[in-house]
């Protein structure tokens, strides 16, 4: 509220202005403080108060500016002095008076000599009012420095190599100030010295420098700015949580390892719109899930992991989606999941948590929860101490699961700090309309199919023997429709190889397809990738890589001997075959000397028995 009185300072117009009188309801004469113009306004054109020259010495005490550019209190009966010099500038000035008449007139003020009248009226300033005329304080100015320049370079170099780590302390500078004279030569500077020019220091940077650029970010840096929106699904941000509490095996009872789970905000309402929990580290597939869960009603999910009496009314298609720059966040599948629901996917920029505050807090405000669960590893080891998460686990994951649905609707039923009122209310609130009754989201009614277009994806073609996809042939008989050779999206779940999803070229909707062979077990992706790394190590161990380069090495030493010896070797077997030829001398079969050659037994007759006697 301004009240427009005579005397008053505002800022009219682009300019300060003092009220000097008002000629009606809609007309003030005003003065330029700056150049002392007197013209008429309206009251619209004041756009605030300005505080007045004289209020400032009344009710609070003036400021000086040392040579350093700082503000140093004075006394009042210097910033009075002050006053009533500007006044009497002013006074004259706007009488039209001499700048002679007027060193004369501040002459005869008390303690005025004729060079400091001339420097109080060089001084004066309308903008700056008496802070211009208070005098500065004698002696060395606060900040100025005595010491040389090369032990300055000296103490700069030390703060620069020796301030860093969590064990950085001003001790630790001057000691290295020290070393550092004593190298030079040089006579060290006082203690006091040093430590000022540490404190002098941005503490942002020193704090940079000890503890990392993001505690000091957390610390000092200034975050303008707030995401605005009017109405529930909006703006919806998106994260992952690794939880700080160790399930158990549902069967030995034994300790299994911290489940994972991802949470999507509806920052308008601050519900929990979706979630997933698992085993698994982050992926696609979490995505995917968190999204299918935040898009559909909750009902069937809730009966279908015997919650069915929890409120969980919350779903809906968001307009915009805002994460981090994780892998699976900037995945182009879900990039193309949004474009088909016409959601618009927006990234934090890197480095900056901060623009994801409402899901750092929620994940925030679970996990402490989550800390009075047993086997809660806490947020760190200093808080977890001596405590043995192993030892004292006890949920499973299917416990866990049913803790934490329960949880969010708590959360969803208590008073949010922020909105002053329940979550749940909040969302109810959002859907009446203005005669009474209540509007709902848009369902989407194939809810597989919005679950397949945000699971991951690769393309094949139609085969024989239908589709073929790591090594493992999938088959159903609608693939009779199609030709081979039919390109084809295809849907998959990392975690389940068991079955996959067809979209075949020019359709619209997907095909589920098995293993072609029955007996194959169901394994995931990682769990295949594995065991073919196993399998390779195996054979590598039987019959190493060395072995394999040495045949391979004998077979190329043995094509080439075999290039350059082909003509030798055609000579070789046509010798061959002369030598069984008839007309060599040894097939020779004429008498060798004078005497009868005895008959040879040819042996492979069939013998002829004697004729017996009777």
């Amino acid at each position: 509220m301004i009240n427009l009185t005579v005397g008053l300072h505002v800022f009219a117009n682009g300019t300060r202005v003092k009220i000097l009188a008002m000629l009606s309801a809609g007309r003030l004469r005003v003065e330029e403080i700056s150049t002392g113009a007197i013209f008429n306004i309206t009251p619209g054109e004041v756009e605030f108060e300005l505080p007045s020259p004289d209020m400032a010495v009344a009710n609070q005490r003036l400021h000086t500016i040392d040579s350093a550019g700082r503000f140093s209190e004075c006394p009042e009966s210097i910033g009075s002095v002050a006053v009533e010099r500007f006044q009497l500038i002013a006074g004259l000035l706007d009488r039209g008076a001499l700048v002679k008449d007027i060193i004369k007139e501040l002459k005869k003020m008390p303690g005025m000599s004729p060079s400091l009248a001339y420097r109080t009226f060089n001084r004066f300033s309308r903008e700056q009012g008496p802070l211009c005329l208070v005098d500065l304080p004698r002696g060395r100015k606060l900040g100025s420095r005595s010491i040389s320049a090369t032990h300055e370079e000296l103490i700069d170099r030390a703060i620069n190599e020796s301030y860093r780590g969590i064990a950085a302390n001003q001790a630790a500078i001057i000691q290295k100030v020290h070393e550092l004279c004593l190298v030079a030569q040089l006579k060290p500077p006082a203690s006091k010295t040093i430590v000022r020019r540490i404190k002098a220091r941005n503490p942002k940077e020193l704090l940079s420098k000890k503890q990392g650029s993001k505690i000091a970010k957390q610390k000092y840096e200034v975050r303008g700015g707030k995401l605005l929106t009017s109405a529930p699904l909006e703006l919806v941000q998106i994260d992952h949580g690794l939880v700080d509490c160790i399930i158990v095996d549902a069967e030995s009872r034994a300790p299994l390892c911290r489940p994972w789970v991802t949470l999507a905000v509806d920052v308008h309402t601050r519900v929990v719109l979706g979630l997933n929990i698992t085993l698994c580290y982050p992926s696609g597939m979490s995505v995917a899930l968190c999204m299918s869960h935040m898009i559909l009603p909750k009902h069937r999910w809730l009966k279908k992991i015997g919650m069915d009496g929890c409120e969980y009314p919350f779903y809906g298609i968001p307009k915009r989606i805002h994460v981090d720059n994780a892998k699976e966040f900037r995945s182009p599948i879900l990039g193309a999941g949004c474009a088909i629901y016409g959601i618009k996917l927006t990234w934090r920029p890197p480095g900056t948590p901060h623009n994801g505050a409402h899901i750092e807090r929620l994940i925030g405000t679970f996990m402490g929860k989550v800390h009075f669960l047993p086997g809660t590893t806490m947020s760190s080891i200093v808080q977890k101490g001596d405590y043995k998460p192993d030892k004292h686990a006890a949920l499973t994951f299917v416990e866990f699961r049913e803790w934490f649905v329960r949880e969010v609707e708590i959360y969803h039923k208590s008073t949010h700090s922020e909105l002053e009122c329940p979550p749940l209310y909040k969302w109810e609130e959002a859907f009446k309309l203005s005669d009474g009754s209540v509007s709902n989201p848009l369902i989407v009614a194939d809810s597989l199919k919005l679950l397949l277009d945000f699971m991951p994806l690769t393309r094949r073609v139609v085969s024989r023997s239908g589709i073929k996809m790591n090594n493992v042939e999938y088959y159903s008989p609608a693939l009779k429709n199609f030709n081979n050779g039919t390109p084809c999206v295809v849907r998959y779940d990392p975690l389940s190889l068991r079955h996959i999803w067809v979209r075949p070229a020019n359709t619209d909707h997907y095909i589920e397809l098995s293993y072609s062979d029955m007996s194959l077990p169901d394994i995931s992706i990682e769990e295949m990738k594995f065991l073919r790394k196993k399998l390779q190590e195996r054979s590598n161990k039987r019959i190493s890589q060395t072995e394999v380069l040495e045949l391979k090495k004998t077979n190329k030493t043995l094509v080439a001997a075999a290039e350059s010896k082909t003509r030798r070797v055609r000579a070789m077997v046509e010798r061959t075959k002369l030598r069984r030829d008839k007309s060599h001398p040894l097939h020779d079969k004429a008498p060798r000397d004078t005497q009868a050659e005895k008959p040879r037994i040819d042996y492979s007759l069939k013998p002829v028995p004697f004729k017996v006697e009777e």
